[in-house]
């Protein structure tokens, strides 16, 4: 029987098919992982953020109650100096007066700073928790379609393998032996050889495929070797 080429064409095909179909089935679980990889990224710089946040809210809070204690004590320091007994008590309480003012000046000017980097930091908080969302949303349809395909995709591995198997048992023992070291299924090397009404059975559900080495099984049949 000759081993023509629309035989070694069908068997190529056979195999791409069911290669394609191995790749779409690994690759779903991996482009999963990636994006929970991802969102356990941005998890770790939304953490970043808010912590962030709640430390320049702290001292947001110390530089307030500071400023108010600054205040008050201003404004002890201005009742003093009306009572003061001599000029010189008036002046140093003048000077202190003047430099807690402007203490507080400063400390007014390093509040407001602190209150905008406050309101640019809950933007970004907001920012990246929206993304989050985002990304599970993306992460939970991919997920559901992995599941709506898991069924199908194995399904089809099991028809295609069908008809691959279809088409070697339409080989002579001998050319199928000779066959095996150029296939690279390398699950499938040990089956043993059913019957073809067994293999029909499956291939009325099929179409299917495993990668061939032509060249060097061109060469092996042109030795003569089995």
């Amino acid at each position: 029987m000759t081993l023509t080429a629309d035989a070694l064409r069908e068997l190529h095909r056979l195999h791409k098919q069911l290669s394609d179909l191995r790749e779409r089935i690994q690759r779903g679980p991996q482009q999963i992982r990636a994006r929970q990889a991802n969102l356990a990224k941005m998890a770790e710089e939304l953490a970043k953020l808010d912590a962030e946040y709640k430390a320049a809210r702290v001292r947001s809070d110390q530089k307030q109650l500071l400023l108010v204690s600054g205040e008050q004590k201003v404004e002890n320091l201005k009742v003093k100096l009306n009572a003061a007994a001599s000029n010189r008590e008036y002046q140093a309480l003048k000077d202190q007066i003047a430099a807690d003012q402007m203490a507080g000046s400063v400390l007014s000017d390093e509040i407001l700073e602190t209150m905008e980097k406050i309101d640019e930091l809950a933007e970004q908080v907001a920012e990246q928790q929206q993304k989050i969302a985002e990304a599970n949303d993306v992460l939970a349809k991919a997920q559901q379609i992995l599941r709506d395909q898991a069924g199908v995709l194995d399904a089809d591995v099991k028809r295609v393998e069908a008809g691959l198997e279809s088409a070697e048992t339409a080989l002579p023992d001998d050319i199928r032996k000779a066959l095996w070291p150029f296939v690279e299924d390398v699950g499938r090397k040990s089956a043993e050889r059913r019957s073809a009404n067994q293999v029909l059975a499956d291939l009325l559900e099929s179409s299917a495929s495993i990668v061939i080495n032509l060249e060097a099984l061109r060469k092996k049949r042109e030795s003569g070797a089995d």
